[in-house]
């Protein structure tokens, strides 16, 4: 090597030695950040297994949790719904192959209404059925077709707090949205790449805000939208790596707005903020506990357990996060006040909405709210409180937060 060539060489292999350096960096970064992913999330249980019998599966595609803990289940090959308990007790059972009140040609997603409705998308007979929380049935709406209020390739429901149901289609690309009743409202969507556009939305899930999400199979992502339809924003894409999917089948929300992903390309299911943001991955390919083999359905309980229906297994597997739900307070400001006064508490994991959360000074409960959210409460300081020193708490159903003090001055 002459001089020149060696002269030429040193900026070079500088550049090479430091973006090295910052390789093995950022790899000992990634490797401390990730190990394990599925770490919080372990297997706790399961139930069902092949067949027709009383809570047995021909293919569970379809999960929803009631408030009270219930479980219900789609079961498409036998064409019935079942219902469990919490912790995977049969309890009962309806429908059976066929068309019209109570029947079904494929049932596939469910979901539950603010009134404890249960709404059944039936992919066979292009039609929802509406029965009250008992099982007993109330409507249907819907039919074959492309036009308003009609489907084709009906695959996903979801209903919102406000009591709006939306539906998703495979054959038409578009999300359609209905009353509590089917009344038709809207529809949004086209076949394409574009936000807002699909190619085969299989799924959609809403939050406790009013937001729809939608999974769409075709094009491996998760997009977010208003009630309204309008774009909020998406995230994911085709491939093996954290964040992304592969042929991801189902979709659903917790009370703090994070979204669960059947990723069954992948066999596990994927955890992302509201936002899109990876959180984490739970389960692998296997055929033991904790792991899948076709991860086709998702429900997440109030409690924030996590229900898995896998297609091939014919059971579902129950996963528990001690942490996922719990409220954890980072700020209370300001730290002293009076009776009645406005206090900012800043932290994670409150809820979107208040719900059936609050919080306490010393014993006593607030009463006053200015505003809640997943990330901060705005609230009055009990008229009651204790003067002095008292522990402030936030207590939703995921648990109640480590206490940060406060003083009630007079």
């Amino acid at each position: 090597m002459d001089a020149r060539t060696l002269i030429d060489s040193r900026p070079r292999l500088a550049l090479v030695t430091a973006t090295a350096l910052l390789l093995l960096t950022l790899v000992a970064v990634l490797l401390a950040f990730a190990a394990p992913a599925d770490a919080a999330y372990t297997y706790s249980y399961k139930f069902g297994g092949p067949g027709a019998g009383d809570g047995q599966f021909n293919g569970p595609v379809g999960l929803a949790v009631a408030q009270d803990g219930r479980v219900y289940a789609t079961d498409a090959g036998n064409a019935r719904v079942q219902v469990f308990a919490a912790d995977g007790t049969f309890q009962s059972k309806w429908g059976s192959p066929g068309t019209g009140p109570s029947l079904f040609g494929l049932p596939w997603g469910i979901t539950l209404g603010p009134d404890g409705s249960i709404y059944v998308a039936d992919t066979g007979n292009s039609y929802v059925e509406q029965f009250d929380a008992a099982g007993a049935y109330l409507r249907t709406w819907g039919s074959a077709g492309p036009g308003a209020g009609q489907f084709n390739g009906l695959r996903g429901i979801a209903a919102s707090r406000a009591g709006d149901v939306f539906t998703t289609e495979l054959g038409t690309s578009r999300v359609q949205k209905f009353s509590s009743t089917g009344a038709f409202a809207l529809a949004w969507g086209s076949t394409g790449f574009e936000n807002g556009q699909f190619g085969v939305p299989i799924a959609c899930a809403a939050d406790a805000l009013g937001n729809v999400y939608v999974l769409d199979i075709g094009r491996a992502r998760v997009q977010k939208f208003s009630s309204s339809g309008a774009f909020v924003t998406g995230w994911s894409g085709a491939g093996q790596a954290p964040a992304q999917l592969m042929g991801p089948m189902s979709i659903a929300v917790d009370a703090n707005g994070d979204v669960y992903v059947a990723d069954t390309g992948n066999d596990r299911v994927q955890k992302f903020t509201s936002d899109g943001y990876w959180v984490t991955s739970i389960g692998s390919n296997g055929v033991g506990d904790g792991q899948f083999e076709a991860p086709l359905a998702l429900a997440v309980a109030p409690d924030y357990r996590l229900y898995v229906g896998d297609g091939n297994k014919n059971n579902v597997q129950v996963f528990t996060d001690p942490t996922a739900g719990l409220p954890v307070i980072a700020t209370v400001s300001p730290i002293s006040g009076k009776r009645k006064s406005v206090v900012t508490i800043t932290g994670t994991a409150f809820g979107q909405i208040r719900g059936a959360g609050y919080v306490k000074f010393g014993s006593k409960k607030v009463t006053s709210y200015t505003s809640w959210s997943s990330t901060t409460i705005v609230c009055k300081v009990p008229k009651t409180a204790a003067y002095g020193k008292v522990k402030v708490r936030v207590v939703t159903p995921g648990g109640t937060s480590a206490a940060k003090r406060f003083t009630v001055t007079r």
